[in-house]
């Protein structure tokens, strides 16, 4: 076999093996159904009306995104503690024209704890024993895959999706 043969074998054996590779990170993602999806934010946001946790698709992804800020909630909260030590979580502070920035940044943390404690709190009602993993679920893009493997979740993939589903519901009746 020849040099250039070679050459050309390895290049279309490499790209072979990056489009594997694309294929199988991709089959890897799931939607919060289990089932497989493509691309990161080709999530099947539908259900079934029978379902008991049916929400139209619309506030789905509403409530996904409002989710996801969570840990830039929870960074701004710690800037802003950073930024003002004297700030009490509990101070308050009336809502009419506001001039000092000690007093918008009480509001602002103020504001900051109840959505995070909205977030927190509902993942502990979906599902008081897979609290952590359910955070971690609903707040980023992590896969049940990620959760059972990586950080050694408890729970079965029907279980966890079922969970998911009541945690957006749940959610959906709140906000």
């Amino acid at each position: 076999m020849g040099y250039k043969s070679q050459i050309s074998k390895s290049k279309t054996q490499s790209a072979g093996s990056i489009t594997m590779f694309h294929q199988n990170f991709c089959m890897n993602r799931l939607d919060i159904y289990g089932g497989m999806i493509e691309m990161v934010n080709q999530q099947r946001a539908e259900l079934s009306k029978k379902n008991p946790y049916w929400i139209p698709r619309e506030k789905y992804y509403e409530l996904l995104y409002f989710s996801r800020q969570y840990n830039t909630m929870r960074q701004e909260k710690r800037e802003l503690l950073r930024v003002y030590p004297t700030i009490a979580d509990k101070e308050f502070t009336s809502k009419t024209d506001i001039s000092s920035p000690v007093e918008k940044a009480v509001m602002r943390v103020s504001y900051l704890n109840e959505m995070i404690g909205l977030i927190e709190n509902t993942a502990k009602e979906a599902g008081d024993d897979i609290y952590k993993w359910l955070l971690i679920g609903v707040t980023s893009d992590r896969s049940y895959d990620f959760l059972s493997q990586r950080m050694d979740m408890p729970a079965s993939k029907d279980l966890y999706y079922k969970r998911y589903r009541k945690y957006f519901y749940l959610l959906s009746k709140k906000r």
